[in-house]
């Protein structure tokens, strides 16, 4: 009972989070609070463990928010378009598609890291690091605007109760009962 109760708590609350379904809007909106938040995190990361844990903190819910919400939302969306609707396994398959390529980028991370700190020495060792990460967090962002375009458009178009009754939480919702019971 305890876990019902649970799972259906969590569901109003992804209901009224995903109203809009607008995932592009928030996912541009934190990548770009991200570039300025790690430049303060290269200026003032060094201060005391405490100002270091809490912009790491800060940082990433920033950074961490859209890559959450990509992979669910992206899944979400193509497991549920008409030509997989009902496939537990094509489900699967767009999700392993999706955290592989984030591993591509995590396999890549270190390396990059590796040689834009190589030949440095002294304070500004992290400097280079610190711009490419900026400088792919707002790329990331500029990737998304087509599709906050058509988000944006959708809403004007709509009434606010066709919004809400065309939430992806209940989608998945849907589908994740369906596979409990299965």
């Amino acid at each position: 009972v305890s876990t019902q109760s649970t799972g259906k708590q969590w569901y109003q609350r992804r209901v009224r989070a995903d109203n809009t379904g607008c995932n592009a809007i928030v996912c541009i909106v934190f990548q770009i609070l991200s570039v300025p938040l790690l430049y303060v995190y290269y200026q003032f990361g060094t201060i005391s463990m405490s100002a270091q844990l809490g912009i790491m903190f800060v940082l990433g819910f920033f950074s961490n928010g859209p890559y959450a919400l990509i992979t669910t939302a992206v899944s979400a969306d193509l497991g549920t378009s008409e030509a997989v609707r009902g496939s537990a396994q094509a489900l699967a398959t767009v999700s392993a598609i999706i955290d592989g390529s984030g591993s591509i980028g995590a396999t890549l991370g270190p390396y990059i890291t590796s040689v834009l700190t190589n030949k440095k020495t002294g304070p500004d060792k992290y400097k280079n690091v610190f711009f490419v990460l900026e400088a792919s967090a707002f790329v990331a962002a500029l990737c998304l605007i087509r599709v906050m375009i058509k988000e944006i458009s959708r809403l004007r178009v709509r009434s606010p109760e066709e919004n809400k009754s065309e939430s992806r939480s209940k989608v998945v919702y849907s589908l994740i009962k369906k596979n409990s019971e299965d």
